[in-house]
C-alpha cells in the first residue's frame, strides 16, 4: 500500500485534540502547555465529553477570543475513542491538519520545540504513530513507553484478555463486599512463592528490564501508550480515525494491531517529553466521591472492555484474518 505525504509548500500544519470530562483547570493547563511549549500556530480542539459540571460551557468562553483554540461541545459522554474521533475528523477535515496529536487533559508538554521533532522523526523515520517519553507523578506506574517491548499476536492477546477477565471479575466481587484487602495479601503471596519458583517470572523481570533500558532510546514498531501519541499523514491516508470498540481502555493494543495489520511504523521518541499527572484517574474522581465507589466502576469499565476485545478479536477471525 502507498502512503502519500501531504506536504505542501507552507509545511506541515499541527493541531492537537485534547478529551475533556469534568477536568476544566487540567484541561487548561494541558492546553497551555502545548501552546507555550510549540514554535509556531498550533490548533487546539478540546473535545467536551458531556460533562455535567459545564466545564465544557466554561472552556468554550474561555477561548472564545484564541482563533486557534476551539472547543466543541458533545451532549453526552460518548468514551475515548469515539470522543476524540469528532475532534480528529475536525482538525483533519475542518482545520486541514497535517499532524494531529491525541491527548488526554491530564498532560503536560515538557519539551520546547517540539514540532520541530515531530518533523524531524517524521522525515528520517516515516512513522505513522509517534510516542512520546511519558514521566509520571506515581513513580509506580505502568502508563509509561514504550508499551511493549516484546510482540503480541492475536492469540496471546485474546489468552492474556480472557484471565484478565476473570481476575477481574474476583476482584468486583471482593469489591462489593468490601473485601478489596483479601485480593492484595492473596497477590503478595503468590507474588513471593511464584518468584521463587518460577522460570517465566524471571523472564517476565527480563522484560521489564529491557522496557526499562527500551525508555532511553528510540524504538520503532512498537505499542504506544494511549494517553499521548502523535498521528501523521501516512496514518490519516491509511485509517478514518480510531477503531471504536471500547468506551475506554485497551486504546493501545487496537491501535497496535491495527497499525501491524497495515505494516506501519509506531516510533517511540524519548526526545519529547511529557509530564501525565493524573494516571487517568481525574474524571473518575469528579464522578464518585468516595474511593471504593471509583474503584468498582472501573472494574466494571475494565470487565467491559476485555469482553469487548474478546469479541472484536472473535470477530476479527471470522472474517478470515489473522
Amino acid at each position: 500500500m502507498m502512503h502519500m505525504d501531504t506536504k505542501g509548500e507552507m509545511g506541515y500544519s499541527f493541531g492537537v485534540v485534547i478529551l475533556n470530562y469534568c477536568t476544566y483547570e487540567i484541561t487548561c493547563n494541558c492546553v497551555e502547555s502545548y501552546i507555550n511549549n510549540a514554535e509556531k500556530n498550533i490548533n487546539v480542539v478540546i473535545v467536551d465529553n458531556g460533562s455535567p459540571d459545564l466545564s465544557g460551557r466554561k472552556l468554550a468562553q474561555k477561548y472564545s477570543d484564541n482563533k486557534n483554540a476551539h472547543v466543541i461541545e458533545n451532549h453526552e459522554n460518548v468514551g475515548f475513542s469515539k470522543g476524540m474521533n469528532i475532534g480528529l475528523a475536525y482538525a483533519k477535515n475542518e482545520l486541514k491538519c497535517d499532524f494531529i496529536i491525541i491527548s488526554n487533559s491530564d498532560i503536560e508538554l515538557k519539551t520546547k520545540n517540539y514540532l520541530s521533532k515531530i518533523e524531524w522523526a517524521y522525515e528520517h523515520y516515516k512513522f505513522a504513530v509517534l510516542g512520546p517519553y511519558i514521566d509520571n507523578l506515581n513513580d509506580e506506574s505502568n502508563e509509561k513507553n514504550p508499551y511493549l517491548v516484546e510482540t503480541l499476536t492475536l492469540d496471546e492477546k485474546y489468552k492474556k484478555t480472557k484471565r484478565k477477565l476473570l481476575i477481574r471479575k474476583i476482584r468486583l466481587l471482593l469489591a462489593y463486599i468490601y473485601l478489596d484487602s483479601l485480593w492484595d495479601l492473596f497477590l503478595e503471596m503468590i507474588r513471593l512463592i511464584y518468584e521463587s519458583i518460577s522460570v517465566e517470572y524471571k523472564e517476565k523481570r527480563k522484560i521489564s528490564e529491557r522496557r526499562k533500558e527500551a525508555e532511553k532510546n528510540i524504538c520503532q514498531n512498537t505499542a504506544l501508550h494511549g494517553s499521548v501519541f502523535v498521528l501523521s499523514p501516512i496514518y490519516h491516508n491509511t485509517f478514518n480515525g480510531l477503531l471504536e470498540v471500547t468506551f475506554l481502555y485497551e486504546e493501545e493494543w487496537l491501535l497496535y494491531n491495527q497499525c501491524a495489520q497495515e505494516n506501519l511504523k509506531m516510533l517511540y521518541y524519548p526526545e519529547i517529553k511529557v509530564l501525565h499527572n493524573g494516571g487517568g484517574g481525574n474524571s473518575l474522581k469528579k464522578l464518585y466521591s468516595q474511593e471504593h465507589n471509583r474503584h468498582i466502576c472501573k472494574l466494571k469499565q475494565q470487565n467491559n472492555s476485555d469482553k469487548q476485545i474478546l469479541q472484536y478479536i472473535a470477530n476479527y477471525r471470522k472474517n478470515g484474518i489473522d
